[in-house]
């Protein structure tokens, strides 16, 4: 199992800031993300909030892409839908 951390700003709105919570919240997660999650080999994550400055601590296992991840997320509706307008790169 690795550590990985990826870093990401939601768009500096608070309107989507609370879109983005509310869909993140316990239990609110859609089962298509908490499977595309599992199924890319993140076996646990924790998000932390700062202003708008997203840190995700992932734990991943052994066959872990990151590259293949991002990939699935971009072509993946479900993941545009519940993330593609709060979030971008920092400095993007």
């Amino acid at each position: 199992m690795s550590m990985r951390v990826l870093i990401l700003d939601l768009k500096d709105d608070p309107k989507l800031i609370e879109r983005y919570e509310a869909h993140h919240a316990a239990a609110a997660v859609p089962v298509d993300i908490v499977r595309s999650i599992r199924s890319a080999g993140i076996e646990g994550m924790e998000i932390y909030r700062s202003g708008n400055r997203l840190v995700m601590l992932m734990r991943t296992g052994a066959n872990f892409d990151p590259v293949a991840k991002a990939a699935a997320d971009r072509a993946s509706p479900a993941v545009q839908a519940a993330t593609g307008a709060e979030c971008r790169r920092p400095g993007g």
